[in-house]
C-alpha cells in the first residue's frame, strides 16, 4: 500500500512536457520516449492546439516543430511570448536554418534538436532544461527506441484509405499519411521509413517522379506502388514504374499482411555469398506469382546493401532457379536497376535467354551457365 502510494505521488509530481507536431509518428516516438523516463506528456498536432493546451493546463517545457500548418513554430512561439508565457521551449526542425532559429533564440528558446530526433539527444537535452528523468532499460540493458518499430508512410490524396490501411496493418506498425507530395517530402525530411505507399493517381502529382524523389531521401525503405483494383497486371505496372511491388484498393488484408510483415532481411528466398545473390524458389510451391516476387522484392535491397557494405564490386545475381513468369523479365529488369542504384557492376547467372525481353540500357550485362564462371570471369 505505501509502495502504491508512493507511485502515485510520483506519478503526481512529474515533470509536464508538451510535444507539438504535425507528425503523430514523431509525437509518439517523443511520448514514449519521455514517459519511459517518468516525464508527464501532452501532444497538440499544430501551434493552434498547442496554445489551447497551455490555457488549460501547466507544462514544464514545450517541444515545438518548426515547420507545421495551421500555426508554425515560429509563430506559435512568438504568440506565446507575446502573451507573457515564457515557458521553456526547445525547437524542433528537420534542418538547419540558421536564420529562422536566430530569431527563435531571440524570442526565447532553450535549445534546438535536429530531426530525425535522437532519443540520447532528447534526453539530455530535457534534462538540461528543466531536469527530472530518470533511467530505463530493457531485459538486455539496452535502450528502447520506438523508432525501430517498421513505419509506413501513404501518400493518398484521400485520408479514408489511410483510415482504412490503418485498420488492418499489422501491430505495432506505425503508419504516417499525407495528401499531398510536399507532405511526403516533409514527413521524409523528419522520419525514416521501412516502406512507403503511394497512390499511382493523385490529381495534379506525377507518382513516378514522386517516388523516385522519396526513393533518393529513403534509400532504405520499399515503395509500393498503389492501383484500383481493376487495373490490369498491376504487378507487371508497377515494376515498369519503378515501384519495389504493389498494393490494390480497396485493400486486401491477405496482401497487405503478406507485404508488411515479411521482415527486411536476407533469408528464405535470397541467399548471399561472397558477391552472389541467389534467388531461390519459393520453398513450399505454395506462392503465386505476384507474392513471390513481392517476396524476393523485399528481400533483394537488404541482399545488394550488403554486398556492396562488404566492398565487393560486383553482384553476380543468379536467377536460374527463380519460376519464368511473363513478369520475369521486368523483375530482372528492376534488380539490374537496384545493383546499378549500388554503383555496383552486374553479371547474371541462368539460361543462355535470360535476357531475352530485359532492358539493360546501354549497361553490358554478361550471362553465364554458372556462378563458378561468372567468378572466374
Amino acid at each position: 500500500m505505501e509502495e502504491e502510494e508512493s507511485q502515485n505521488y510520483a506519478d503526481a509530481n512529474a515533470l509536464s512536457i508538451l510535444a507539438v507536431d504535425d507528425s503523430r509518428l514523431v509525437r509518439a516516438v517523443i511520448t514514449q520516449t519521455l514517459q519511459e523516463r517518468g516525464y508527464d506528456t501532452v501532444e497538440a498536432g499544430d501551434g493552434v492546439e498547442a496554445l489551447d493546451v497551455l490555457k488549460k493546463r501547466h507544462v514544464d517545457l514545450v517541444l515545438l516543430d518548426l515547420a507545421m500548418p495551421v500555426l508554425d513554430g515560429p509563430s506559435m512561439l512568438e504568440r506565446l511570448r507575446g502573451e507573457g508565457d515564457e515557458t521553456p521551449v526547445i525547437l524542433l526542425t528537420g534542418k538547419t536554418e540558421t536564420a529562422v532559429i536566430a530569431n527563435c533564440i531571440r524570442s526565447g528558446i532553450s535549445d534546438y534538436i535536429l530531426k530525425p530526433v535522437k532519443q540520447e539527444e532528447l534526453i539530455d537535452k530535457v534534462r538540461k532544461v528543466i531536469g527530472g528523468g530518470v533511467a530505463v532499460a530493457d531485459d538486455d540493458g539496452e535502450f528502447d527506441d520506438p523508432q525501430d518499430k517498421p513505419a509506413v508512410l501513404l501518400v493518398d490524396d484521400s485520408e479514408m484509405v489511410a483510415d482504412n490501411l490503418r485498420e488492418i496493418l499489422p501491430e505495432g506498425t506505425w503508419l504516417e499519411s499525407t495528401t499531398s507530395a510536399d507532405g511526403a517530402v516533409a514527413l521524409c525530411t523528419d522520419m525514416q521509413f521501412s516502406k512507403i505507399v503511394i497512390d499511382t493517381e493523385i490529381p495534379g502529382q506525377n507518382s513516378v517522379e514522386l517516388a523516385s524523389k522519396l526513393g533518393e531521401m529513403q534509400n532504405s525503405a520499399q515503395i509500393y506502388g498503389l492501383y484500383l483494383r481493376n487495373v490490369t497486371d498491376p504487378l507487371a505496372r508497377s515494376l515498369e514504374d519503378g515501384f519495389s511491388g504493389f498494393l490494390v484498393k480497396p485493400f486486401e488484408t491477405n496482401q497487405v499482411n503478406t507485404l508488411f510483415e515479411i521482415e527486411a532481411h536476407v533469408g528464405d528466398l535470397v541467399v548471399v555469398e561472397e558477391g552472389v545473390v541467389k534467388i531461390l524458389p519459393s520453398l513450399d510451391g505454395s506462392d503465386d506469382a505476384e507474392v513471390y516476387f513481392s517476396k524476393v522484392g523485399e528481400l533483394l535491397g537488404a541482399a545488394v546493401e550488403q554486398i556492396a557494405s562488404d566492398s565487393y564490386p560486383e553482384v553476380i545475381l543468379d536467377v536460374s532457379e527463380v519460376p519464368r513468369t511473363e513478369v520475369f523479365p521486368l523483375f530482372v529488369e528492376s534488380s539490374l536497376m537496384l545493383i546499378n542504384e549500388f554503383g555496383l557492376g552486374a553479371s547474371v547467372v541462368g539460361p543462355e535467354t535470360v535476357l531475352v525481353g530485359v532492358d539493360t540500357g546501354d549497361v553490358d550485362v554478361p550471362v553465364f551457365q554458372t556462378v563458378d564462371q561468372a567468378r572466374v570471369a
